[in-house]
C-alpha cells in the first residue's frame, strides 16, 4: 500500500502500526468533512465499545513540532467511525475504505506452513522467556538460563537467542523423559502384537 492516500481532493497519510495502516482522528475527520477537529473523537467515545483493539490505539506522534500520543484508526476502525457520520460524503467514504482493505488483502504476502511454524517457535520463546520471568527472581534468573544452556556446552556470558533457548528447552525434556517415552512405545508394540494374535483367533474360529 502506498506511504500516502487520497480521498477525493484529501491527501492522507497513515501511521504504520504492526504493518497495518492507521489514520489519525485529525485526518478521518477532514476526509468527512468536518470543521471541527474534535468530532471524530466524540464519535469515537459515543460508541467506543464497539471497537476491538485492532481497530484503535494511541500512537507517538509529532504534532506541531511536539511529540503526543494521538489516537489513530485502522482500516476497519476508520469503516465503523464512517458508519456512525451522518456527513453527505460518508458513504462514499465507507467505500473507498473498504476498497482499501480489499487491496491490502491481495497485497499481503500469503504464509507457508514453514514460516507459521518459525511465528509459532518465536511466540514459545516469548512465553518461556515471560514464565522466567515471572518465576524466577532478577538475582537467580540468569543461573537458571544458564543451567539450562550447560548441557548444550555454551558459554555463561553467550547472549541466548530464542532458538538456542528453544533447542536446550527440547534437549531438555526429552533428556528428562526418555523413560515415559521408552514406556508409551513398549505399550504400543504390545498393543500391536495382541492385536495380530486377537486376527488371528479370529480367523482359525471362524
Amino acid at each position: 500500500m502506498n506511504t500516502q492516500l487520497t480521498f477525493k481532493s484529501h491527501t492522507l497519510t497513515p501511521v504504520i502500526v504492526n504493518n497495518q495502516p492507521y489514520l489519525e482522528t485529525r485526518q478521518i475527520g477532514i476526509a468527512l468533512g468536518y470543521t471541527r477537529g474534535d468530532v471524530v473523537g466524540q464519535l469515537y467515545k459515543a460508541h467506543a465499545d464497539e471497537f476491538t483493539p485492532d481497530m484503535t490505539c494511541t500512537s507517538d506522534l509529532v504534532v506541531q513540532g511536539q511529540k503526543r500520543k494521538v489516537r489513530v484508526f485502522s482500516l476497519r476502525g476508520c469503516h465503523l467511525l464512517a458508519m456512525f457520520s451522518k456527513t453527505p460524503v460518508a458513504k462514499e467514504f465507507r467505500r473507498w475504505v473498504l476498497d482499501l482493505i480489499e487491496q491490502h488483502n491481495q497485497s499481503a504476502p500469503a504464509l507457508d506452513a514453514k514460516a507459521i511454524g518459525g511465528i509459532v517457535k518465536r511466540c514459545a520463546a516469548v512465553a518461556v522467556r515471560d514464565e522466567i520471568q515471572a518465576t524466577i527472581r532478577e538475582e537467580v534468573r540468569n543461573t537458571a538460563i544458564n543451567i539450562i544452556l550447560a548441557a548444550e556446552k555454551f558459554k555463561p556470558l553467550q547472549e541466548v537467542t530464542d532458538d538456542m533457548l528453544l533447542r536446550c528447552l527440547y534437549n531438555w525434556y526429552g533428556t528428562r523423559h526418555h523413560r515415559l517415552l521408552d514406556t508409551v512405545k513398549e505399550l504400543d508394540e504390545e498393543n500391536g502384537r495382541l492385536k495380530s494374535k486377537l486376527e488371528t483367533i479370529k480367523k482359525t474360529v471362524n
